[in-house]
């Protein structure tokens, strides 16, 4: 038989303890988003079998709780779809100026067909388009 402390302080716990660690005052968590791209810098003619650097221009966030995480890329028949993905953090103190890509680079392996047209994936949805000429 359980005792009537036991059945009152048992949910209020459960309550307590998802509610705690669904706000991140457990611990920091960390969700990943993608980023919305201003604008690609680097050579759009590659010559022969040279690979190329892209530098990636955007914002990631308002504070230092935004970081750079990853670039995802697909190769496809005409090119690549990219998205370029950040991470942000919660749960932490974090600087309080905003955060932005200054020309992450990114390697292009020579592309197979020309032009080859990269398709960067936005959070917005839309997709920003370069196309990369070989010589």
């Amino acid at each position: 038989m359980t005792s009537l402390f036991s059945r009152a302080i048992g949910p209020l716990a459960a309550t307590a303890w998802i509610g705690l660690s669904g706000c991140g005052l457990l611990g920091p968590e960390q969700h990943d988003f993608v980023v919305q791209i201003d604008s690609v810098g680097g050579p759009s003619i590659i010559s022969g079998s040279s690979s190329s650097q892209q530098f990636f221009y955007g914002s990631l966030g308002p504070d230092g709780c935004y970081q750079f995480k990853e670039f995802r890329m697909t190769r496809v028949a005409t090119g690549a779809d990219i998205s370029v993905i950040g991470v942000h953090t919660t749960g932490q103190n974090c600087t309080q100026a905003p955060v932005s890509l200054q020309g992450q680079p990114l390697t292009i392996t020579p592309p197979s067909t020309t032009p080859f047209i990269m398709r960067i994936h936005q959070r917005d949805g839309t997709i920003l388009t370069k196309a990369l000429q070989s010589e």
